[in-house]
């Protein structure tokens, strides 16, 4: 961590020696150039409000500079009487009916900051006014910190294994690393009810067209059955192109029968049941189980009747409106934990890894990445052709959400971050993501697809039996169907794969190979399930021209 502290007088004589140290010290902190003229620009003008509003001559400015791992702030006092930021929503219509030079002046400069994109906040304390002034040095900050938790991670997790007892490994593993990561996802599902259901219930709200929300919703459900399709089919094509399976897993089966036994035997594979769920018997009940179709249900209903109700629809919609702020703020700090969180799953993984089942299980481990990689072209061909957009500016931009659902293998945990790039770095109209990325949350689940498929193809082939083309046929319907409605515990997808081997005649019991190295499968999985969400929201909110071309085509 890079830290710079200067003091001088607080004069305007001193303006150009305070700016020359600022940008001097950002460039030394190998800044983008771009990115040092921004910052320069609206550091200047809080220096030029800070010295007028000083104490007194004798005032002294302070600037202090901070730098770590991609994140910079600039931090500006000053004593003086306090006063607030001039309005930044101003724009051109106020530019061209300023009554005077120096109204004009004050426009200018709040268009300026405006689009400087930069994250600017103000307090005074104890007679300081303190301006700070965030800043991203690198476009990658994310990536970077992201890859270094999940590194540092692994390399924690590696060295503990080799340095200590199997006792002492499972002791940190389920006190340590455990702990974090449960809290942090325990917080998730906390945050994630209310968040989802003032989000689209506020969305409905705005909307007031209620037959534009029918076709918005149809578009958005038909897309997400259409790339569920698309991925079983391509996982069969894959396994034609590459038809693994190991006949050396017999002699493991023995071993791992007894882990499979916890697996449970029944599930009802009904659609009917998965719509008869969607209305909830109990209003909280929705909110304490994080059930996605009944929050959809409840606020798509709150939302629809706000609009309906004559003189306190306007009032209900601002509740809604300050209750989503409220929440989306609440996620934005939990969401700051990411790293630690990333950094003891990752731990966690690799204390628990055992090295013979992995070495025996490497193929089915290769057939799903290859799937998983083959599902994001897939996406991006999608955009490409669909959207008529550049796919890597998505891959680029919905980054983060695929990574920490990948991190945490949860998607849920991943539903913050991906509402906040759909909004601001794809420019994505609420009134689509807000429903979208909830809904695909829950039935869109193409990596899965693609797991379930392919697992039951490759232990089809280790032991030896043929799968019939009514049998693939009739699989091909109850995975889609599982995929929809699979329990949302631990290894639900797995309970699943159960149902289907036994369907295929496999034995249930082969499954105890795959259980301790699901999570760096399904971790995978779970990526590719968000990145299909952002993907099929993209897609359908370009069809109804609800994107900001400027956000999704400017800079991160």
């Amino acid at each position: 961590m890079q830290q710079l502290e200067f003091k001088t007088e607080a004069s305007m004589d001193n303006l150009p020696v305070m700016v020359d140290f600022i940008r001097e010290k950002l460039l030394n902190f190998r800044i983008k150039k771009n990115q040092v003229i921004k910052t320069v620009l609206l550091a200047e003008d809080m220096l030029a409000q800070l010295i007028e509003h000083r104490a007194d001559e004798k005032s002294q400015v302070i600037i202090s500079l901070r730098h770590f791992l991609g994140k910079g702030s600039l931090v500006i006092k000053c004593r003086g009487s306090a006063f607030e930021l001039e309005d930044t929503d101003m724009g051109l219509k106020e530019l061209l009916n300023c009554p005077s030079d120096n109204d004009e002046d004050a426009v200018v400069r709040s268009i300026v900051r405006k689009n400087l994109q930069l994250t600017l906040s103000m307090e005074h304390v104890r007679t300081f006014n303190v301006i700070k002034i965030t800043f991203d040095s690198s476009k990658y900050q994310q990536l970077i910190v992201t890859f270094s938790a999940m590194g540092l991670g692994l390399l924690t997790g590696f060295i503990l294994k080799e340095t200590l007892g199997s006792s002492a490994c499972e002791y940190i593993s389920e006190n340590v690393f455990s702990t974090i990561s449960t809290m942090f996802l325990n917080a998730i599902k906390m945050i994630v009810g209310p968040l989802i259901f003032f989000s689209v219930a506020s969305s409905v709200a705005g909307m007031g067209d209620i037959k534009s929300l029918g076709r918005l919703g149809a578009k958005i459900f038909l897309m997400y059955l259409f790339t569920s399709i698309l991925a079983i089919l391509l996982a069969y094509g894959i396994f034609n192109i590459f038809p693994m399976g190991n006949t050396s897993l017999a002699d493991l089966f023995e071993e791992s029968s007894a882990e499979a036994a916890f697996l449970p035997s029944t599930m009802p594979i009904s659609m009917w049941k998965v719509i008869q769920d969607i209305v909830p018997s109990n209003f909280l009940g929705a909110f304490t189980s994080s059930n996605m179709l009944q929050l959809l249900f409840l606020a798509f209903l709150l939302g629809i009747i706000s609009t309906v109700i004559g003189d306190a629809s306007q009032k209900i919609k601002g509740g809604l409106d300050i209750a989503n702020i409220v929440f989306t703020k609440i996620a934005a700090v939990i969401m700051k934990t990411v790293p630690l969180a990333i950094f003891s799953s990752m731990a966690k993984l690799m204390l628990n890894l055992n090295p013979s089942a992995f070495t025996a299980m490497l193929q089915w481990i290769a057939l799903n990445y290859i799937s998983f990689i083959s599902l994001a072209i897939m996406y991006g061909l999608l955009i490409l052709f669909l959207a008529h957009k550049n796919p890597f500016i998505f891959y680029k931009k919905y980054f983060e959400p695929v990574t920490t659902a990948i991190a945490f293998n949860a998607s849920a945990a991943a539903l913050p971050s991906a509402l906040k790039a759909c909004r601001d770095k794809l420019g994505i109209s609420s009134k689509v993501y807000s429903f979208s990325i909830p809904l695909g949350n829950t039935i869109n689940m193409d990596g899965c697809c693609a797991m379930m498929l392919l697992t039951v193809l490759f232990f089809a082939k280790s032991f030896g039996i043929e799968i019939s083309p009514g049998l693939l046929c009739s699989m091909m319907i109850s995975i889609y169907l599982l995929s929809v409605g699979s329990p949302g515990v631990p290894m639900g997808a797995l309970v699943c794969v159960s149902l289907l081997m036994t369907q295929a005649g496999i034995p249930k019991e082969a499954l105890g190979l795959v259980i301790g190295l699901y999570p760096i499968v399904a971790m995978f999985m779970t990526g590719t399930n968000v990145l299909g969400d952002g993907a099929v929201t993209l897609i359908v909110a370009n069809s109804e021209k609800l994107i900001d071309e400027k956000i999704y085509n400017g800079n991160i």
